[in-house]
């Protein structure tokens, strides 16, 4: 049956953020060209209202990108990918729009190229997040064991296994 959107302890979602990202990586000398799929839906402007008519604590990734399309609140997250590591073409981090109350805060965790914060597996895509950052998410949600939560946009999959080390339960599209 349907699940009650009350039942929904938190969304946590990475939508396509409308910047027709370029997919296309660039390639040393030494290296193959690595083809990524495209975001799908990354051509058009994003729409957060589906998901904040549903009234539920939420995390929203690259909300910089559609901040006029989200109500004010204090408690933006900042994700660090360069924490001692000098600037170059990629951008220092990631902000998440949340109401999950609380002061604006930062999630340090190295992400950058092939230097990713010791979590090994596939870079299955470039705006793939690391499991850390969904576990840290999920900790600043102060979710218990058994609380579900909804991931629209599942991506990569980093919310699963963190979900899975936390005992929570997961709808994930």
């Amino acid at each position: 049956g349907l699940v009650p959107v009350s039942e929904v302890a938190l969304i946590h979602a990475d939508p396509p953020y409308g910047v027709a990202l370029a997919v296309q990586p660039k390639t040393g000398r030494r290296t193959r060209p690595k083809v990524w799929l495209p975001v799908v839906g990354d051509d058009r402007p994003y729409d957060p209202a589906p998901l904040l008519a549903l009234d539920r604590p939420t995390v929203l990734w690259g909300a910089n990108h559609y901040s006029d399309r989200v109500p004010g609140s204090p408690a933006w997250i900042f994700w660090d990918k360069r924490p001692d590591i000098v600037p170059d073409m990629q951008s220092d981090g990631e902000i998440a729009w949340s109401n999950l109350g609380g002061p604006l805060r930062t999630f340090r965790h190295v992400w950058r190229h092939f230097v990713r914060g010791g979590e090994t597996g596939s870079h299955v895509h470039p705006t793939q997040k690391p499991i850390a950052l969904s576990a840290y998410v999920f900790q600043r949600a102060k979710l218990k064991p058994g609380s579900l939560v909804l991931v629209p946009y599942l991506g990569s999959g980093p919310d699963l296994p963190a979900a899975r080390a936390m005992g929570l339960r997961v709808i994930a599209c």
